[in-house]
């Protein structure tokens, strides 16, 4: 509304272009976001039907490179603090997302049998599952955890997180973020032999194929059971 400095109801076909023009030779991805949001505001809420003549570009896919375990060692040294340290071992071992990760509390966590039951939630693409964490994660969150107080276990945000994670990858040489040791996570129990259900279990997806949605055990002894075979390490 700022760049068309004028009512809504006079916007033509050839103001779209000239405001799109300032993103076209940017990210293809905010390139495409910017169409899907004028689909949606100027097509479906108020009826401009030429708004459709507008097309979405594809996205070429890029193959994403995940860090070695000696970059992930050196990552998880230069980390500033014990606290980033426990948080870091538990995304990469667990496969939660960062959100999870940040809202879970004391309550929620098992360290004697490493098991974590977040918060429930439910989606097209999300499922609240038990997931479990490994040795390595498990004896430094113990030493975390008996030095600080509070139900919550991680008092942060995440654009605290997301900072100290930059300053890591820059003292290390190598770029991580929490999404990077999901994805880390998910590709190394595939490495380890672990089935596509149970992965996707663990990172909290929803099962895709009728053998995973109607003939799989996700009991927390059988997720723990899976998840011990695997015998995931992150540092060693």
């Amino acid at each position: 509304m700022r760049f068309l400095n004028k009512p809504i109801n006079q916007i033509t076909v050839d103001d779209v272009r000239e405001y799109l023009k300032r993103y076209v030779d940017g990210n293809v991805c905010t390139y495409g976001n910017k169409i899907k949001t004028l689909r949606r505001f100027l097509g479906d809420f108020l009826g401009y039907s030429w708004i459709r003549g507008f097309k979405i570009p594809k996205q070429n896919f890029k193959p994403k490179i995940l860090p070695s375990k000696e970059e992930l060692k050196r990552f998880y040294g230069v980390l500033s603090s014990l606290r980033y340290k426990a948080m870091f071992l538990l995304l990469a071992s667990s496969g939660l997302r960062l959100g999870e990760v940040l809202s879970l509390m004391r309550s929620e966590i098992d360290l004697e049998r490493r098991l974590i039951a977040p918060k429930q939630h439910s989606g097209e693409t999300k499922r609240s599952w038990v997931s479990c964490f490994n040795e390595e994660a498990a004896e430094v969150l113990a030493k975390y955890l008996s030095e600080c107080g509070g139900e919550r276990i991680f008092p942060t945000n995440k654009s605290r997180v997301a900072e100290s994670f930059r300053k890591a990858s820059k003292a290390a040489g190598v770029k991580i973020t929490p999404q990077t040791l999901r994805a880390w996570f998910a590709c190394e129990m595939a490495k380890l032999g672990i089935s596509d259900r149970y992965i996707d279990a663990f990172c909290g997806r929803t099962p895709k194929t009728v053998l995973a949605r109607h003939y799989t055990d996700y009991s927390p002894q059988r997720l723990k059971e899976i998840y011990d075979q695997a015998g995931l390490k992150v540092l060693s």
